[in-house]
């Protein structure tokens, strides 16, 4: 019986031993934990410390949008580094990078700049009087040059047009009802019937041009898909012609059958002040087809008493 009892203990023992050592192989295949999610709430608000909502947010390929309360939870997210980014018209981005740790429960708060709205162009006619000196160039090559000084809302009005030698290829007075033009070394007086034809071909050129860039700019508009396209931006403060100035770069592109136009102009907007609104500066590049223009355009003395007489 003794022999039996031994006989039993060693059986058992062994077994023990065996699964002891010789059975670690199966907890090696065992599946390991899941490492533990965490969230991350967004907070969105203004300059002003109001909240956000409608803001599209993201982080990694998760995104969602802001409620009432300005807030997006992420939920379930694996720990990781990511950015959070929120948009949302008429604001600027705003972005973070965040570090989360498994089971962090994160708080994130993101702050939004309103964008600052580009400065209505006014319309020339509304102001008394200005001076106007307007200057072409195609491609590298000068293509002439004017200058108009308007008073009394355009009733009189001063042109001189240059040619692209620099020299003074006309000269037009306008007063009330009555104009004279300077050709072949002395002065003639146009008829009165004529005035408006004159004034269309010379003194209506510069105010047709400057107003369908207005116009356009005031749309500020932007249509990815269609024929057209408009995009105002931004680009500082300065100090130009005499006036403080915002700039701002316009941009428009458009596309027909017979080739593509697009053009570039750079306005300085006068910000302060009686003539805030007008443009003092506006440097226009055009492209069509491979061909290049550019006007310089520059406005001066707002509201001055030009003294217009016929001579």
């Amino acid at each position: 019986m003794k022999k039996i009892i031994i006989l039993l203990l060693v059986v058992t023992l062994s077994a023990f031993l065996f699964a002891g050592c010789g059975g670690g192989g199966s907890n090696s295949s065992a599946p390991q934990p899941k490492p533990k999610t965490g969230s991350v709430t967004v907070i969105v608000k203004d300059s002003d410390g109001n909240a956000l909502s409608g803001v599209s947010v993201s982080m990694g390929t998760l995104s969602g949008m802001t409620n009432e309360s300005g807030e997006y939870a992420f939920k379930g997210v694996k720990p990781g580094n990511y950015t959070l980014k929120a948009s949302k018209d008429g604001y600027e981005n705003s972005e973070k990078d965040i570090a989360l740790k498994e089971g962090d429960n994160l708080s994130v708060t993101l702050v939004m700049k309103k964008k600052a709205a580009p400065e209505e162009m006014k319309d020339y006619s509304k102001v008394k009087s200005y001076k106007l000196v307007m200057e072409m160039t195609s491609g590298n090559n000068k293509s002439g040059k004017f200058i108009l000084i308007r008073d009394d809302y355009g009733k009189k009005q001063h042109l001189i047009v240059y040619n692209p030698d620099g020299g003074k290829e006309a000269e037009i007075y306008v007063v009330g009802d009555k104009a004279k033009i300077f050709s072949g070394g002395k002065w003639m007086e146009v008829p009165s019937s004529q005035i408006s034809m004159l004034s269309d071909q010379y003194l209506g050129f510069a105010g047709s041009l400057i107003n369908e860039l207005r116009k356009n700019y005031n749309e500020s508009i932007k249509t990815p898909v269609g024929s057209v396209s408009y995009g105002i931006k931004r680009m500082g403060e300065e100090s130009v012609n005499g006036y403080s100035c915002t700039k701002y770069r316009f941009k428009s592109k458009e596309s027909t059958s017979s080739g593509s136009t697009s053009g570039t102009a750079d306005i300085w907007i006068i910000n302060s002040g009686p003539y805030k609104g007008y443009a003092t500066r506006i440097v226009m590049t055009s492209a069509t087809n491979g061909k290049t223009e550019t006007w310089t355009i520059n406005f001066t003395d707002f509201g001055k008493d030009m003294g217009i007489k016929l001579p």
